[in-house]
């Protein structure tokens, strides 16, 4: 039965049978060049290698007149590389080359297009190296069918001098990072758009309105701190329908004088008169006085709360508020009646 093998080394594909297979354990030589194989590692199907030969005879040019070269038969190739047995010693003698046998591959190639691939590849590998970091290259694994074969001959010194000198082609097959990646477009920044001033003033005017809230609800404290900003949150409070009240820091406040006396030929009228201090330094709001009555024995006899309209002086009876640093009086006349005091205090405070 004839079958058809392709030698791993140079892709070349020719006829064998189930005797040439059987007489060295399925190894052959190949005709074109010369490389040791198994030939049952790399079988094919006859209708597949008819076929492709058919397709060569299709495409060659009809003005090819030149008549192929005669083949060798596969006998003589086989014979002419005897397979030492594995008691034999490693470098046996080398028999004698059997001619190479010219076969037909799959597919030629003109050198015109061997070239410009070749020029292509070139560019392409400069245009990596310029705009791509170098990447370490993986190792490929071995594949199953990788053959060990023995070194027969190696090369002169002259022929490996001569072949390091030679330009080595380009692996197609390195690796390289493309110039964009398909995450690269994640982390893209984005188109800034032209509606974004809008944004930016929308956020501006949100600010200015916050910061309006909360000056408006903390009016009286911002007076106190900046008295000068009071006349214009009245002004304010006058369109808003607001109320703008007078500071009440009673720890702001010093009692500078008080005095009780009783009247002369009135044993149970009494008059108490005191002096207010405002130390604060803006105007603060008229404070309530809480009068208390003692006996000898420091007992309260009696107690009492006035409006600033029950205490104020004659002289200040309008006033509606006390000045930065300025003083009030106050004067009361009450009827103690029955009652017995000898000792008094004030207490000034808001409510």
């Amino acid at each position: 039965m004839t079958q058809i093998t392709r030698c791993p080394n140079c892709s070349t594909s020719f006829r064998v049978t189930d005797d040439q297979l059987a007489a060295h354990q399925g190894k052959v030589r190949c005709g074109r060049c010369s490389f040791v194989f198994n030939a049952r590692d790399f079988l094919q199907r006859v209708e597949k290698a008819e076929a492709t030969e058919k397709a060569q005879e299709s495409i060659a040019p009809q003005g090819n007149t030149e008549k192929p070269a005669k083949a060798i038969p596969i006998e003589t190739i086989i014979h002419a590389t005897q397979v030492a047995p594995s008691s034999a010693p490693l470098n046996p003698p080398q028999a004698e080359p059997a001619p190479a046998v010219e076969l037909a591959t799959q597919t030629t190639e003109k050198p015109a297009e061997r070239k410009n691939e070749r020029d292509l590849q070139r560019a392409l590998a400069r245009l990596i190296k310029k705009t791509q970091r170098p990447k370490t290259r993986k190792v490929r694994k071995p594949s199953r069918h990788t053959i060990a074969v023995r070194e027969e001959n190696l090369p002169s010194d002259a022929n490996t001098t001569a072949a390091l000198r030679q330009p080595s082609e380009i692996d197609t097959e390195a690796e390289y990072r493309p110039i964009l990646d398909d995450s690269d477009d994640l982390f893209l920044p984005p188109k800034r758009s032209r509606w974004a001033w809008l944004w930016s003033l929308g956020s501006l005017l949100l600010l200015l309105a916050l910061l309006a809230q909360l000056a408006f609800n903390f009016r009286l404290e911002l007076s106190q701190e900046f008295p000068a900003l009071r006349s214009k949150w009245q002004a304010v409070c006058v369109h808003l329908k607001c109320e703008m009240p007078l500071p009440r820091q009673a720890d702001l406040l010093r009692s500078e004088w008080s005095e009780l006396t009783y009247i002369p030929d009135h044993p149970t009228l009494i008059q108490v008169k005191a002096t207010l201090r405002n130390l604060a330094p803006f105007e603060q709001a008229l404070p309530k006085l809480e009068l208390t009555l003692t006996d000898e024995n420091e007992r309260v006899v009696a107690k009492k709360v006035f409006l600033a309209k029950e205490y104020l002086a004659q002289t200040e009876a309008g006033q509606q508020a006390i000045l930065p640093n300025d003083e009030l009086h106050a004067f009361l006349q009450l009827d103690l009646g029955n009652l017995n005091s000898t000792g008094y205090s004030l207490y000034w405070f808001y409510d």
